[in-house]
């Protein structure tokens, strides 16, 4: 069994007796591979030597519902708590989940890389989810939490700073004003909204709504640095120079104003604009909400309260209206092209339509890979705890 953490074995260090349950591992094993990840990466990224800061700090960040976030040191992991409902509408999504991020790697749907149980005498079960941090920039210039709603949808504090977590209005506001950020390629914006098309009918047919789309713009490092003066050319050799040397403290590198150019990475959830000023960070986030009696009447309690006499502007809405509103709005307001707004980029455009590969990989999707699939949710058939 390819267990990430031992699971269904209690954790021996700890005098109270503590049981930790991995769910479906070895499919969770399988999904990992198809990243590119192996347990001996999610072991170092998680080790608690290199985590004591970033465990401090996680007691900061924390999600709408109350959720615990815990961010791996080198950022490339997030661990989460789970709601009994979160967990529940999991189980149910988990087999289709699977085969929909098999046979189209270039979802955008944030990826799942393990749930998990604590178990512990006189304590009720705590359910944690390991996720894929997509949000992985260099250079953050914004951030936004995107729904397609318009009620409470509004940030209106800390607008100046880059890693505040801006909405629907925000974005609609900005866009009207003098910084035109949002410039997809056009065959981009085409994969792009067939994708998430794609990727919100599965989420429909689950009758999960009240996801995000989490857009953030990072600026590229490797067009700054075409545009910097000579001066600060001088000072990025030095920095290069440092770096080889050993002698150039990573804090420095990520607090400074001016940071090394990186290599173009392959990434399914990243973009460059138009202009290749930016590049868009792209993922679908908090998919584990089902439409149920409790979201119905929070639909209605919203109506009241902001005296709206249409409540589907509500965020929670039934899934196939919530659906077709979101992708809508992604493709009226921020999966927008040059054409769309009657704009010409300055510099040549280039001829990469996007970073990495975005090709349907359907046809690639081999019987071999189907079976190994089909047979990994067999074994764990039925509920999965």
């Amino acid at each position: 069994m390819n267990t990430l953490l031992d699971g269904s074995t209690p954790l021996k260090t700890i005098k109270t007796k503590v049981r930790v349950d991995e769910l479906a591992p070895d499919v969770f094993a399988y999904l990992r591979q198809l990243d590119g990840i192996d347990q001996s990466h999610i072991k170092w990224s998680l080790d608690p030597a290199r985590n004591v800061e970033a465990a401090e700090k996680a007691g900061e960040s924390q999600g709408k519902s109350g959720s615990f976030f815990f961010f791996s040191a080198d950022k490339k992991f997030i661990i989460k708590t789970m709601t009994n409902s979160d967990f529940s509408t999991f189980n149910k999504l988990f087999s289709d989940y699977t085969r929909h991020v098999s046979i189209y790697q270039n979802s955008l749907l944030a990826r799942i890389y393990g749930v998990f149980t604590i178990k512990k005498e006189d304590m009720v079960p705590v359910h944690l989810i390991l996720m894929g941090n997509t949000m992985q920039v260099k250079r953050l210039k914004h951030v936004f939490d995107l729904k397609g709603s318009m009620v409470n949808r509004e940030t209106k504090k800390g607008l100046n700073k880059a890693s505040t977590t801006k909405k629907d209005i925000n974005i609609m506001k900005m866009q009207k004003g003098y910084d035109k950020f949002l410039r997809f390629k056009q065959q981009d914006q085409v994969d792009i909204m067939k994708i998430m098309d794609r990727d919100t009918k599965l989420l429909r047919s689950h009758q999960i709504m009240d996801y995000s789309l989490l857009l953030a713009v990072d600026m590229n490092l490797q067009s700054v640095a075409n545009t910097t003066t000579q001066k600060d050319r001088e000072a990025l050799e030095s920095i290069k120079l440092k770096n080889r040397e050993g002698s150039t403290p990573a804090s420095f590198l990520q607090n400074s104003s001016i940071v090394t150019p990186a290599p173009f990475e392959k990434n399914r959830h990243k973009y460059v604009s138009a202009c290749e000023d930016y590049y868009y960070h792209l993922s679908i986030i908090d998919y584990l909400q089902e439409f149920n009696w409790d979201k119905f009447l929070e639909n209605r309690a919203k109506s009241l309260i902001n005296k709206k006499k249409d409540h589907n502007m509500i965020s929670a809405v039934e899934p196939n209206y919530y659906r077709t509103r979101f992708v809508n709005f992604m493709k009226e307001q921020v999966v927008i092209n040059v054409d769309d707004l009657k704009w010409q980029p300055l510099r040549k455009m280039s001829s990469t339509s996007s970073v990495g590969s975005r090709k349907n990989t359907t046809a690639n999707f081999s019987q071999q890979q189907s079976t190994v699939i089909n047979n990994s949710i067999q074994q764990h058939d039925g509920p999965y705890y």
